[in-house]
């Protein structure tokens, strides 16, 4: 029996949705290939072994770097009302078979605890990736997954505790298992080391870029406060698109060609603030300034 004490439990509810995603890096062995061939130059490796030693540690550092798709994390609340990030077990599955497909599973094991009142499942993953050398390699991976379930109120006063979800959540607690298996991998490593990432920062610059120097600032200071991973990935969810931040510079460029400098400033200051505040606005504001300067342009054909 597994030592229930050490054993990670899920308390929550998690959608059961399939996400599609883009990898935020795509050919991860292409990479990892290049920096393994610039490597084994530098250090001037020839001994196949070593070679083959310094290619798995490379390419498992690489994964355990892989950012998780943004689009792909949750949130959930927890039974303390804190929220935690989380994301379904179909990512596990898909950068599963991306990275090493014809991944398995063997000795795997689902029972309910009395003890802790959870479903626990234990089992191990197996992984297969080719070396340098030509040799495959196989990698395998124990890990303990937990769901909490109360018991029936009935069964415990006869002193043998039942599940009262048994089915639901020895699913969820199987799922719980995966994901902490591809934790151990590096998959979605991310979500639990809870750092400001590079990748976090060079995100945000990119959809940062298109905002005007004097409305940026003050998000800027925001992000400078920001010491998780959970708080910078929050921020640039309610971000818009570079694209869009881009289009409204666009047109209010041009509306800066026509209006005095006194109404266009305060026109600029609501459009930017309104759009930082809520990118759900955007469309509703090019709208407006395509409408704006449809009129303008109107007006000059009349004079003329």
């Amino acid at each position: 029996m597994e030592d229930t004490n050490k054993i990670q439990l899920f308390d929550g509810t998690e959608e059961e949705a399939v996400e599609l995603y883009q990898p935020v890096v795509k050919d991860v062995i292409g990479q990892v290939q290049k920096e393994f061939d610039k490597t084994i130059a530098n250090l001037g490796i020839t001994d196949a072994k070593q070679k083959d030693r310094v290619y798995e540690t490379l390419l498992f550092n690489f994964i355990k770097e892989i950012p998780t798709p943004l689009e792909v994390i949750k949130v959930r609340k927890g039974a303390d009302g804190s929220e935690y990030e989380y994301f379904d077990e179909h990512y596990t599955n898909q950068e599963l078979d991306r990275l090493f497909p014809g991944w398995w599973t063997d000795e795997m094991k689902t029972w309910y605890d009395a003890q802790t009142q959870a479903y626990i499942t234990t089992g191990y993953l197996y992984v297969e990736y080719t070396l340098p050398s030509g040799a495959t390699k196989i990698r395998k991976v124990y890990a303990v997954g937990g769901a909490k379930v109360y018991a029936k109120k009935s069964s415990l006063e006869n002193g043998l505790p039942e599940a009262s979800q048994p089915e639901d959540r020895a699913i969820a607690s199987f799922t719980r298992w995966k994901k902490l298996a591809g934790k151990q991998l590096g998959i979605g490593l991310d979500i639990y080391h809870q750092k400001v990432t590079p990748y976090l920062k060079s995100l945000y610059e990119k959809k940062t870029q298109s905002i005007w120097v004097k409305y940026r600032a003050e998000l800027d200071k925001i992000a400078e406060t920001i010491k998780t991973g959970k708080g910078m990935r929050t921020l640039l969810k309610k971000l818009a698109t570079p694209e869009e931040y881009d289009q409204l510079s666009i047109l209010l460029l041009k509306c800066e060609q026509y209006l005095p400098k006194e109404n266009f400033e305060k026109i600029a200051d609501t459009t930017w603030q309104s759009a930082i505040q809520d990118k759900n606005q955007i469309p509703s504001l090019l709208n407006q300034l395509t409408t704006l300067l449809n009129k303008i342009k109107k007006g000059e054909q009349n004079e003329s």
